[in-house]
């Protein structure tokens, strides 16, 4: 029997405990008295550090993808396709406990809804790229992915927008009818996914050696991507971008045409994420 949950496991036996010993208090009238704090103290513990338990546990016993969720994997993801064995491995067991150790909501008009595996599986796999060299690989403090249907305003951009990040509330939000085509379809669609964890990422280690873009346009990065700035301008739902996490997309989306028209920009990269042309 494969155990999702040790937090939960361990925290049954105090549960039963704590309740016979509420019911020989209340109910029985013996004299319990301070013996209840022993199991109800253990019952908060586990419930306050349970994410911690919990993935410590997934750590030791990694929860293995479905069949057709490695199915999707080899269909969209390029990177994934050239990995050998032992790095399909690594692959799938970092995106099992990525997955499982945020939180995926879809938001409706009135209610959060979970969001579907496969969703997740697509969306995920960007994250894993993006940090497949790294101890981090759950990007630190940005646990919440959210999709809204279609562009969404914010309180930040009160503007209809398709990707953001906010480290404050440890978030990445994606507008889903652009952001699956993105990645399943990078050469008719602007990769939003990418995108978007290329940003949080940025946000999550600012001190890191990263190319130096100041001479960079949009010339190449069109050349690259077959997209106008208009165009992803316009698929992203700004007016104006930070070109880094546009650059880091298109390393890991299209790494054969970076290497090409920006040679020493992906030299630089290769030193911080490992080279995606050999995975």
């Amino acid at each position: 029997m494969r155990i999702y949950s040790l937090a939960r496991v361990l925290s049954f036996p105090f549960i039963i405990t704590l309740a016979v010993l509420l019911y020989l208090e209340f109910v029985a009238y013996r004299e319990i008295g301070w013996w209840m704090l022993i199991p109800l103290t253990a019952v908060i513990m586990l419930y306050l550090f349970h994410g911690q338990i919990d993935f410590w546990w997934q750590e030791k016993h990694p929860i293995p993808l479905e069949p057709q969720e490695r199915r999707l994997l080899e269909a969209n993801i390029p990177y994934y396709q050239k990995l050998d064995g032992d790095g399909k491995a690594k692959f799938e067991s970092r995106l099992s406990l990525y997955i499982n150790g945020r939180e995926w909501k879809n938001v409706g008009t009135s209610e959060l809804k979970n969001m579907p595996d496969d969703m997740k599986v697509i969306i995920a796999s960007q994250v894993i790229m993006l940090t497949y060299n790294d101890d981090d690989y759950l990007l630190g403090d940005f646990d919440r992915i959210y999709t809204y249907k279609h562009p969404f305003p914010s309180p930040r951009y009160q503007y209809l927008h398709t990707v953001e990040t906010n480290l404050e509330d440890g978030m990445v939000l994606y507008s889903m009818e652009h952001v699956l085509p993105g990645v399943t379809k990078p050469d008719q669609y602007y990769n939003i996914g990418m995108h978007g964890y290329a940003e949080a990422y940025i946000k999550q280690n600012p001190a890191l050696p990263y190319p130096d873009i100041a001479h960079l346009t949009w010339e190449p990065i069109e050349q690259i991507t077959g997209f106008s700035s208009q165009q992803i301008l316009g698929v992203l739902g700004h007016k104006d971008v930070d070109l880094m996490p546009v650059l880091i997309m298109c390393y890991f989306t299209y790494p054969e045409r970076t290497r090409e028209v920006l040679g020493m920009e992906y030299l630089t990269l290769v030193a911080i994420f490992g080279d995606p042309m050999t995975a």
